[in-house]
């Protein structure tokens, strides 16, 4: 199981914000592929990763900002 924490803000996840995982550490938000599937950047080594099959729940949605 993954828990993705998000660190500062409250409401919607975007681009540049910061979330958390155990076991990659504070990341910062890349880009968001759909709701079930992220990219992020590692702070620490500044690799990417992708993220999937988180769950949001069923209201998540992709939207333009």
């Amino acid at each position: 199981m993954i828990r993705l924490v998000r660190l500062k803000r409250q409401g919607a996840l975007g681009h540049g914000d910061l979330v958390a995982t155990r076991r990659l550490g504070t990341c910062e938000v890349v880009s968001i592929a759909s709701p079930h599937s992220l990219t992020v950047r590692a702070l620490d080594n500044h690799t990417h990763y992708r993220i999937s099959g988180i769950d949001f729940g069923t209201g998540a949605r992709l939207r333009e900002v």
